[in-house]
């Protein structure tokens, strides 16, 4: 068991013992009507159907087992804990970036970041404008399950807006990042008439602006969870749609910022059980020299003991705040658990919604991992001198970002709507001297670097041929061996060369290198400066996030043999898997061709063997997309603008 499980199972109240219930409807195992039907040996019977009725895919962002297994095994998630006794379940390698518009974007295709074109949320224009960043129409998972007569229904996914047309009888309701005052669904209609369903619905939280108010911030992930399964189980209801794929954010939102007070490895965990607001222990009592002198004989004083030794004070005095911190901890304890239950009840409910007969995928775009210092890639390209900033700006750059605190932050919005136009510290490319710079991060979630090539950057000054291979080995070795100078730790775990990632119409626009992180740091450019503490932020997405398939056209895991030793989870195991995958997995459920234009693959090994017999793999070539037809978002007001850029930030994207 890792630390990270016994942490929870030691935190973690005894969970009731009762009937195990099918997935929220409150039937126990034995009466729950949504079970597949079953051959005399009592197996589903999958291979009858060429076709499944009803495909539900559970988006769950940044979850990871590292995480999920000690909740589970607490009996917190009790309806993930049956899908993945009952189904195929593994790790689900990600993309690079880890970021969510670029994962969701590779979910939604099917395809590497190099081919959907998603880089970013936002995506900056000839003219200087910028559109929202989305991948082309027919290059989707549910345009294809469109075009095939099939319904479909999509809600709250990254990257959607603004929502494409679905064919009739189907939704789309886009998610994050959606301006204000525009129309966010499809058909247009559908964003009053649900707003009228569930007031409650809130589109997205800025975790970055709860810093220090952990209770807030659970209490308002919580509820919007729970409202969004509202939503999304009335969406279904109204539409009963072949393929309905829902996404619920608050994870990613929640371990952004509490990560370190989940995981057992993270750097400040002892610190956070054990304080209320700092990452400070317990103070330790006064000298009991200096205390001594302050007894002896002084007037004015309390006449108890207990009362006139500052020892004996300060010790009462501590364990009371000792006292005070365990409460608080075993409250947020109780409320992190709260959280994960209501996200399992949001599962239980669609599950119930959807009803008999429905094979389910749920799935997360990448993982976590702790997050303590800060790699901010083009400061430590500065340090090197690959990239320099404009004299006299530098200094400036950081100590504005440095004042930009999430309180201020918040205030400033208020009074200054684009503080980019008078702070260039805050705008894209910030204060870079580009003529004086071979090498510079292109990406807010800071994992790649991009050489400053003579024809084919606006202001190029690295050679092409030689001259680019050198430096880009040369910052390839540079990466590998750098270490965080006070604990010596080294901090990048491994490097790509952009040609072992990627392939597609977008390749030239990819960064020359890419590289992940070790546990310990953070690429998001949450802080000011390199290598310095990430703070609230103590939590950064990670490769390998998570996946389960259950239901109908699944594979059961082999029951052990009577006696036999095992895990149970380990059953049904799947390895190998990607994000990428799933799309194409979903297609030949459903029964429909994979267009040859998706670089994943159907994960077969976790399919029914006489599913796959019964159903063989189609493929058809698929319609040629152009880069400049791609990736086609609206463009931004100047106000829009400006104000998806400040919901960045306060989601630690900027």
């Amino acid at each position: 068991m890792t630390a990270l499980a016994t942490a929870f199972l030691a935190e973690a109240p005894a969970p009731q013992k009762r009937p195990a219930q099918c997935a929220g409807t409150g039937y126990s195992a034995g009466e729950c009507s949504y079970a597949p039907a079953r051959d005399c040996q009592g197996r589903p019977d999958t291979a009858k159907e060429a076709v499944l009725r009803r495909l539900l895919i559970i988006g769950l962002d940044g979850l990871n087992w590292q995480l999920l297994e000690p909740l589970i095994e607490a009996g917190i998630m009790p309806n993930l804990a049956r899908m993945r006794r009952e189904g195929a379940w593994g790790p689900l390698t990600s993309v690079i970036p880890t970021q969510s518009a670029t994962a969701w974007a590779s979910f939604i295709t099917g395809q590497n970041p190099a081919r959907h074109g998603v880089q970013d949320f936002m995506v900056r224009q000839a003219d200087g404008s910028y559109r929202h960043a989305k991948p082309a129409r027919a290059s989707t998972l549910w345009h294809y399950v469109g075009r095939s007569g099939l319904s479909v229904g999509v809600f709250n996914f990254p990257v959607t807006y603004p929502p494409d047309p679905v064919p009739a009888g189907g939704f789309l309701v886009s998610g994050m990042l959606s301006p204000k005052g525009r129309t966010f669904t499809y058909p247009p209609t559908l964003g009053d008439e649900m707003l009228a369903a569930v007031p409650a619905y809130r589109l997205d939280l800025e975790w970055q602006l709860y810093s220090g108010r952990e209770g807030a911030l659970l209490r308002d992930l919580t509820e919007m969870t729970r409202q969004r399964a509202k939503a999304a189980c009335y969406l279904q209801d109204r539409y009963a749609p072949t393929l309905l794929a829902v996404a619920f954010i608050g994870p990613d939102r929640l371990q952004h910022a509490l990560w370190r007070h989940l995981d057992p490895a993270h750097p400040n965990y002892d610190a956070a059980r054990w304080t209320a607001r700092s990452h400070q222990p317990c103070l330790p009592a006064p000298r009991p020299q200096r205390a001594r002198a302050q007894v002896e004989g002084r007037p004015g004083g309390t006449h108890t003991a207990e009362a006139a030794c500052p020892v004996r004070r300060h010790r009462v005095l501590r364990r009371s705040r000792c006292r005070h911190a365990e409460r608080r901890q075993a409250a947020l304890t109780e409320a992190l658990h709260e959280f994960y239950a209501a996200l399992d009840e949001a599962v239980g409910q669609l599950l119930a919604s959807t009803g008999d007969g429905t094979t389910v995928i749920a799935l997360s775009d990448h993982g976590f991992q702790p997050a303590a210092w800060q790699f901010r890639v083009d400061d430590w390209l500065a340090e090197r001198g690959w990239l320099t900033r404009q004299a006299g700006r530098s200094g400036l750059e950081r100590m504005a970002r440095r004042l930009d605190t999430p309180w201020v932050r918040s205030v400033r919005r208020r009074l200054v709507k684009d503080i980019s136009r008078h702070l260039t510290a805050f705008a894209p490319g910030g204060s870079i001297d580009w003529p004086h710079t071979v090498a510079f991060s292109p990406w807010s979630a800071q994992q790649g670097i991009r050489l400053n090539v003579i024809g084919r950057d606006p202001m190029g000054i690295v050679p092409q041929g030689t001259g680019y291979q050198r430096l880009r080995d040369e910052i390839y070795q540079a990466l590998l061996e750098t270490v965080e100078p006070r604990s010596g730790r080294r901090v990048v775990d491994r490097v790509w060369r952009r040609e072992e990632l990627y392939s597609g119409p977008f390749f030239d626009a990819m960064p020359d290198l890419c590289f992940s992180l070790r546990p310990g740091f953070a690429a998001s450019p949450t802080q000011e400066r390199l290598w310095a503490a990430t703070g609230w932020a103590s939590g950064d997405h990670s490769l390998e996030g998570m996946f389960i398939a259950w239901g109908p056209g699944v594979r059961q895991p082999v029951l052990p043999a009577s006696g036999e030793q095992g895990s149970r989870g380990s059953r049904g195991q799947v390895a190998g898997a990607e994000l990428i995958d799933v799309a194409p997995t979903a297609l030949y459920l459903l029964g429909l061709p994979v267009p040859d234009s998706m670089d994943g693959k159907v994960l077969t090994a976790a399919l029914d063997a006489a599913f796959v017999e019964a159903n063989p793999l189609r493929r058809e070539e698929a319609e040629v997309l152009l880069p400049e037809a791609s990736s086609i978002g609206q463009t931004l007001t100047a106000e829009e603008q400006v104000d998806i850029q400040e919901r960045l930030r306060g989601l630690g994207y900027l």
